[in-house]
Parts: C-alpha cells; structure tokens; sequence
C-alpha cells in the first residue's frame, strides 16, 4: 500500500518484510516512478500522443451515418395506415379469399376423411363376402366330391 508520500505503509512492519520477501519487485518502488509521473502529469508528451492515437483509431472505426441508405428504407416501409384505399381493397380481398380458401380446404378435408371411412367399411364387408363365398365355393365342391364317389359307387 502506497501512502500520500509514495511509500509502503503497514501497519505492522513484519507484515512488510514478509510481504517483500513473498514478491520483491511489487515492492520495488524506483521502478514505479517514472510510470508514476506520467500518470500524474495529464499534460506531458506521451499522454498527448497517446490520446492521439487512441482518438485516430476510433475515428477509423466510427463511420459516418448513410442517410440515402436509411432513406431508401423509409421508402421500403409504409405503415398500414398510410395505404392508398386501392392498397387497402385489395388486401381485404385478399384476406377474404384466404378465409374461403381456408373453408375449402377444411370441406376438401372432411370429405376425404368421409371417403377414408367408407373404403374402410367397404373393405371389411368385401372381406366378409370373399369368405362367405370361399366357404360356399369349398362346401359345393366337397359336395360334388363327396356326390361323386356316391354317382361312382351307384354305377358299380
């Protein structure tokens, strides 16, 4: 710690000299000096230069503001409210054909599901009549067989 007269004060002087022993060149105060004069005169040379410098690279990266550009942008971006009525007509229509189109859609969509449900219904009753008619087919031909052997055995 630096006190008003540029020198270490502790409160107690071991403290110091354990403090000196652990980092010798924080405490080595002559080679703060010159730094420390710099700091304290605002108005030397190095400072000058240095704001200098440090004022030239931030106007390299400060550019000045394009005003056509935002300009050009204001012409880009109308509000609703600043709309011709012609502008406004056609946006309702539009907005009025996307909701029938939307309407449309949805019927389209029930109808398909109404179609689905039906082919289901459809195939299931086909099912039923392939094995109704596969159980016919297969009892009149066992029949025949069966009345076959019988017809053999009458003409023996």
């Amino acid at each position: 710690m630096l006190n008003n007269k540029c020198r270490t004060s502790f409160v107690k002087p071991e403290y110091l000299k354990k403090a000196k022993q652990a980092n010798p060149r924080l405490y080595d105060i002559g080679c703060y000096n010159d730094n420390l004069a710099v700091i304290l005169s605002p108005e030397s040379d190095e400072v000058i230069r240095l704001e200098k410098e440090s004022r030239s690279e931030l106007s390299d990266l400060i550019r000045p503001f394009d005003y056509a550009k935002l300009n050009s942008l204001y012409d880009l971006f109308v509000p609703q409210r600043e709309k011709s009525s012609e502008q406004r007509f056609f946006s309702e229509r539009s907005r009025e054909e996307m909701v029938a189109d939307l309407r449309y859609f949805n019927f389209l969509e029930s109808e398909v599901d109404s179609l689905r449900s039906q082919l289901e219904t459809q195939k299931t009753q086909f099912s039923i009549d392939i094995d109704r008619l596969s159980r016919e087919y297969y009892y009149a031909d066992h029949m025949n067989a069966i009345l076959g052997v019988y017809t053999e055995l009458d003409e023996v």
